[in-house]
């Protein structure tokens, strides 16, 4: 019986993640994020500003386009 020059690898190979799938997450993480209450961010979801997806019973959120919505501010914008 001849043997296999390429024996099949011992470990899976793992695919990168791709930049246009949504990586989803909990409205609690979105709302930790903007350091604000999970209802404002049910109202950004209301409101058309964050997209919101139904998994089973549970809404999630676009986890990329949550850190999108974070914009740096000029220095000579921030009051001390």
């Amino acid at each position: 019986m001849p043997v296999n020059p390429n024996p099949p690898s011992q470990t899976k190979r793992r695919r990168a993640p791709r930049a246009d799938v949504p990586r989803l997450g909990p409205i609690d993480a979105a709302a930790e994020f903007f350091d604000v209450h999970p209802r404002t961010v049910r109202r950004m979801i209301h409101a058309g500003e964050l997209k919101a997806y139904r998994v089973g019973r549970l809404v999630k959120v676009d986890m990329n386009q949550v850190y999108d919505l974070a914009q740096p501010v000029p220095p000579e914008s921030v009051s001390a």
